[in-house]
C-alpha cells in the first residue's frame, strides 16, 4: 500500500500531511471495515494538497467535502504511514465533534513542531499522550489553547529537552484540575508567556523541577489561574526574564507561593525587596512588571528572597 495513495474499496478513508486519520487500523485484515474519518471543520482542509490522492468506493475525490464527515465515534486512532512526519502543526486543531483520541500508535518519533496541535479542539475532554515520543519537538505553542472542556491530560513521559517555545501551551484549558509536569525538562525555554493563563479550573500544578534559566518573557504565565491554592517556583531561575507583567494576575485562590529565588535583574537590576516590587507593579511605573499581583488573594503567604 503505497504511502501518497490509499484506495479501500467501499470503505472512506482520507489521509493528509502522509497520516491516515480513522477508527481502525489500516491492513489487508480489516479492508472490509467501514472507516470514517474527521470532520476538521477547518479553511486549511478544503483541498487536498498535490500529493495526496483520497478515494471513496474506489473514486477518487477532490474535497474533503465530498465526504458525510459529521458522524463520527468517540475515540479515533491515528495510524502512520510509512514515510514519517516532522510537521504536525494544527493536525488536530479545531475538531469540534470529538472527545477523546487513541493515539498510542502514532509515530512522532520525527517530530519538529506540534505547535496548535489540539489548538481550539472544545470538545476534547481526555487525552492520553504518555505514547508520544517527543524528543526531537522544539515549538509546543498554543499546543492545547482553548481545549475548553478537557479534564485529563496525561503527559508522563514528554521528552521536552530540545522546547524552546511554550507560549501559551495549555492557555484557557478552563476545566483542567490537574497537571502533571513532573518530568519536563524546560533548561531550552525560551517564552512561556501565558503558558497556564485562564486555566480557571486548575487546582493541582506540579512544576518545581522547571529550570527557566534560558527563559526571557513569563508575562501572563498563571493569569486567571484563579483555583490554584499553592504554587511552589523555588526552581524557577528568572535571570534573563524581561517581562513579568501580570503574572499572577487574578489568582484570588493562592493561599501560598513561593517566589524565594525569583530575581529581577534583566528588568531592573535595584528591585531587590518584595515590597518594592508590589508597589511599583502597582502604580504601573515599570510595564515589565505591571499588574504582576494584581488581584491575588490579598492573604496570600508570599515568600521571597533566600
Amino acid at each position: 500500500m503505497g504511502c501518497n495513495q490509499i484506495l479501500l474499496q467501499k470503505d472512506i478513508i482520507t489521509k493528509y500531511r502522509n497520516y491516515i486519520i480513522c477508527e481502525h487500523n489500516i491492513n489487508e485484515e480489516n479492508l472490509g471495515k467501514k472507516i470514517r474519518v474527521i470532520n476538521h471543520n477547518h479553511e486549511n482542509y478544503k483541498s487536498i494538497p498535490a500529493n495526496i490522492d483520497i478515494y471513496l468506493n474506489g473514486e477518487k475525490k477532490e474535497s474533503l467535502y465530498d465526504y458525510e464527515m459529521n458522524k463520527l465515534g468517540k475515540n479515533i486512532i491515528i495510524i502512520g504511514c510509512k514515510n514519517k512526519l516532522k510537521d504536525i502543526n494544527t493536525l488536530f486543531a479545531s475538531i469540534l465533534t470529538l472527545k477523546s483520541l487513541d493515539v498510542k500508535h502514532f509515530d512522532t518519533s520525527l517530530v519538529f513542531n506540534m505547535k496548535s496541535l489540539f489548538f481550539d479542539s472544545s470538545t476534547i475532554t481526555e487525552l492520553d499522550l504518555s505514547y508520544f515520543k517527543t524528543n526531537n519537538v522544539t515549538d509546543m505553542s498554543l499546543m492545547f489553547k482553548d481545549c475548553s472542556n478537557l479534564k485529563i491530560l496525561n503527559l508522563s513521559h514528554f521528552d521536552t529537552s530540545k522546547v524552546t517555545n511554550m507560549r501559551s501551551m495549555f492557555d484557557g484549558c478552563c476545566n483542567l484540575w490537574n497537571l502533571n509536569l513532573g518530568s519536563f525538562n524546560t533548561e531550552n525555554v525560551i517564552c512561556m508567556t501565558s503558558m497556564f493563563s485562564l486555566c480557571s479550573s486548575l487546582k493541582f500544578l506540579i512544576i518545581k523541577n522547571f529550570n527557566t534559566i534560558n527563559c526571557n518573557d513569563m508575562k501572563y504565565m498563571f493569569y486567571n489561574c484563579s483555583s490554584l491554592l499553592n504554587l511552589d517556583l523555588d526552581s524557577f531561575n528568572t535571570q534573563k526574564v524581561k517581562n513579568m507583567k501580570c503574572m499572577f494576575c487574578k489568582c484570588n485562590s493562592l493561599v501560598n507561593l513561593s517566589i524565594k529565588n525569583f530575581n529581577f535583574k534583566s528588568i531592573n537590576e535595584n528591585y531587590k525587596d518584595l515590597k518594592t516590587i508590589i508597589d511599583i507593579s502597582k502604580n504601573g511605573k515599570d510595564n515589565n512588571i505591571k499588574d504582576m499581583f494584581d488581584g491575588i488573594n490579598e492573604n496570600c503567604k508570599i515568600v521571597f528572597g533566600s
